[in-house]
């Protein structure tokens, strides 16, 4: 084996020790830290209904916008977090 590919596979390793010792998942299609992920509840600005927004609170600053459950209306929403804890929480009609 190549010098290369052994540094890469020992970074690999390193990377995914550290992800383990903090509570890290690898799944198939995700890559999630325990607490990293909360949820809020919401209320949709065109129709009112509430219901439940994950929120990856690793992203320190996150706009994007998403549909409602029920109306089906999009909306924005913008995010203000530190990891494990939303700051703040903004849904706004587009």
């Amino acid at each position: 084996m190549e010098a290369r590919s052994i540094r890469l596979l020992t970074s690999a390793a390193t990377i995914l020790y550290e992800m383990a010792s903090r509570g890290c998942g690898i799944g198939p299609d995700t890559l999630q830290c325990a607490g990293m992920q909360v949820s809020e509840s919401i209320q949709c600005p065109f129709c009112g209904q509430g219901f439940e927004l994950v929120i990856d609170t690793s992203v320190p600053t996150q706009q994007f916008t998403t549909d409602c459950e029920i109306c089906c209306r999009p909306f924005e929403v913008v995010a203000e977090c530190k990891p494990g804890e939303i700051l703040s929480l903004d849904v706004r009609g587009s």
